[in-house]
């Protein structure tokens, strides 16, 4: 009982060391910066050089994980929002943190270049995008942007392209030729009650793909404001149609048609980028059950088994997040629950096995301190906090001060021992 309420106290003593330490750490962050790196790509597809916006997560430089890539058509419009929707999601454990790269346009002329070519009837001879080249765009993401991002960075072959109005011309195109490089597309302000030059409705195809994709990994959203659906005749038929078309598909939901209420044409792409991630990594497959986790007598085994699955789901490893915003349903917060209690056992495996995901976290390793002398074995807790203070300096954690006096009485209780 005595280790016990020691650990509570621990715990009440780390959690407003973290408070007071807040106000503090901001006057040590410098100025700010604006979200990832520039890059260039030469293409000789393109037959330019085209610019590049990379952001990586904030843990990618922590861990030995591989991430999911977003890529971002209309980068100098999407490119923010979609890091700021990713973060704030993963944050919350309802996606993986993920890799986005954007791709600025230079000018009107670079968007309109990448457009469907399209018109409004089948034998219309006014044709939108006649030039377009989205089948050279889907030639350059998918035979020199992919390579070179996975050839630079711990990319998992999980992919999403996002595109916008006429840079979702490439997006439906990718999409409908099958191909494998992208699992996910994404189109926000679609023309999809358009007829292509070979008089494909394009409706009815995206219907038939996403008929044929049922039982594979490939997901397609297609966004439209509400307040564009009478700008055409026939338009808001056509998106209600395919609406019904993806809602009649059995099983887990792969295709949607999101007619977004409260905004226009481009700024529905706000409440788009949330649809899109709610419906590649819908909440009731992607989330554990942490109360369950908790409350069972095999916790370690029901998490570890969970994202088992989770990765053969995907087809790829999948993680859960070390901390989020707050702790709550993440390895830290969930290991510090069952510290409470008493599952030691439980918190040792989990650690562990977090650790082989987050080698540099100090707060594993000190969940594994507690573990360890609650268990009565001091040296194997000396020796996992060592590790937690080490990683703590390095990483100017925010109790590392804390760590410094539990790491002295340790070290004297295990040389005791």
């Amino acid at each position: 009982m005595r280790v016990i309420k020691r650990c509570v106290q621990i715990f009440l003593s780390i959690m407003i060391s973290l408070t007071a330490s807040f106000s503090l750490q901001a006057k040590d962050q410098g100025p700010l910066i604006a979200y990832g790196e520039k890059s260039l790509i030469q293409s000789k597809i393109m037959g330019d050089e085209r610019p590049l916006q990379i952001y990586l997560p904030d843990s990618y430089h922590m861990t030995t994980k591989k991430y999911p890539v977003i890529y971002v058509l209309d980068g100098e419009f999407l490119f923010e929002p979609a890091v700021t929707i990713s973060k704030i999601r993963a944050a919350r454990n309802l996606m993986p943190e993920s890799i986005i790269v954007g791709l600025p346009n230079t000018g009107g002329a670079m968007r309109m270049d990448m457009g469907l070519p399209m018109k409004n009837t089948p034998d219309a001879k006014q044709v939108f995008f006649e030039k377009g080249r989205y089948r050279q765009m889907v030639n350059f993401l998918e035979t020199e942007l992919v390579p070179m991002i996975d050839g630079q960075y711990r990319t998992a072959k999980h992919r999403m392209l996002v595109g916008m109005s006429p840079t979702a011309g490439p997006v439906l195109h990718s999409y409908l030729q099958g191909n494998n490089i992208f699992s996910a597309h994404v189109a926000f302000a679609a023309e999809v009650d358009f007829y292509q030059t070979d008089g494909a409705f394009i409706a009815d195809q995206l219907a038939q793909k996403a008929k044929e994709n049922q039982n594979q990994q490939s997901w397609l959203y297609i966004g439209r404001a509400k307040s564009d659906m009478g700008d055409k005749a026939g338009r808001a038929d056509a998106f209600k149609k395919l609406q019904a078309e993806f809602l009649s598909l059995t099983g887990q939901a792969k295709a949607v048609v999101d007619i977004v209420g409260q905004s226009e044409h481009y700024a529905s792409a706000i409440e788009g980028f949330t649809g899109a991630f709610s419906l590649v990594y819908p909440r009731e497959i992607w989330v554990p059950d942490y109360k369950a986790v908790q409350q069972s007598d095999k916790s370690a085994d029901m998490m570890t088994a969970f994202y088992e699955n989770l990765s053969e789901y995907y087809g790829i490893d999948t993680y859960p997040i070390e901390k989020g915003f707050w702790l709550g349903n993440s390895l830290s917060g969930l290991t510090r629950f069952l510290l409470g209690q008493g599952k030691f056992d439980d918190v040792l495996r989990l650690a562990t096995w977090g650790l082989t995901i987050y080698p540099n976290s100090y707060e594993l390793y000190y969940r594994k301190a507690v573990a360890h002398e609650a268990k009565g074995q001091l040296k194997k807790a000396f020796e996992a906090v060592q590790k937690s203070y080490d990683r703590s300096v390095a990483q100017k954690g925010a109790f590392t001060a804390f760590l410094k006096q539990e790491r002295a009485r340790l070290k004297q209780a295990a040389a005791k021992q």
